[in-house]
């Protein structure tokens, strides 16, 4: 008889991932006695997904071009290349105190089993604070194609009123 073990990825396992990546790219990881910068963000209750009738921050492809050339990455042809691969999961917004706060969530391009959470605070073509759970999103000026992806899903709700997001098969039309 024949004995299958199905792997599943706990948190613990990809989480070590997440480090082994930091690592690779920054050394050692945080010690105790660095703060870790976090957005701050309105409370849960006042997000909502995003659609073709949100008050959304008005951005451009001229924005994100910006943003993507101020951080001296060349991610952007991969960012809309995994946005067009469906690779964003979810997106939410919410306004707040003259600003809008985006939060979503990301795929992985090398490990399909993570999701990357993005946080963007932003206002009409201006991009003010960023972050992503990735190493190369740190914030609060994080610079990563996952908040790329999310940036350029805004700029397509904006200028097409459409958003490419990857759909659960419980959420697909029959």
């Amino acid at each position: 008889m024949q004995l299958h073990c199905l792997f599943i990825p706990t948190k613990l396992f990809v989480y070590g991932y997440r480090l082994e990546d930091y690592d690779k790219l920054f050394g050692p990881v945080v010690t105790d006695s660095e703060v870790v910068f976090k957005i701050k963000v309105p409370e849960p209750e006042s997000f909502r997904d995003i659609t073709s009738n949100s008050a959304i921050p008005d951005l451009d492809m001229a924005d994100i071009e910006l943003f993507s050339q101020l951080s001296g990455r060349e991610n952007l042809k991969t960012s809309l290349n995994m946005y067009d691969e469906y690779f964003l999961m979810s997106c939410r917004v919410a306004f707040f105190n003259a600003d809008y706060y985006i939060t979503g969530m990301v795929a992985s391009e090398m490990r399909k089993h993570i999701v990357y959470n993005v946080t963007v605070k932003a206002k009409s073509h201006l991009i003010l604070e960023t972050q992503c759970e990735c190493a190369a999103g740190m914030g609060p000026y994080g610079q990563c194609k996952h908040i790329l992806v999310v940036l350029i899903g805004i700029t397509d709700m904006v200028q097409h009123r459409r958003i490419k997001m990857k759909t659960s098969i419980t959420n697909r039309q029959k």
